[in-house]
């Protein structure tokens, strides 16, 4: 398996390692220098349809707020 967010390596590690190991549901919230999570979903760590899943640091949150 290959790993390539921080934030889904730090929840595969914790489901791995930590403790939260072996649950079969669990969500990280990792604010670092920028804002991701990772989700295990069934036991198996969740990277989305394109890989893309738990990059919440992209979303727009005030269309009409600062950039």
């Amino acid at each position: 398996m290959v790993v390539d967010d921080m934030a889904r390596t730090i929840t595969f590690y914790e489901n791995l390692l930590g403790s939260a190991r072996g649950a079969s549901e669990l969500v990280v919230l990792h604010i670092g220098m920028g804002v991701g999570s990772g989700a295990i979903i069934d036991g198996r760590l969740y990277s989305g349809h394109h890989g893309a899943a738990g990059e919440i640091g992209h979303l727009t949150v005030d269309s009409q707020g600062y950039r």
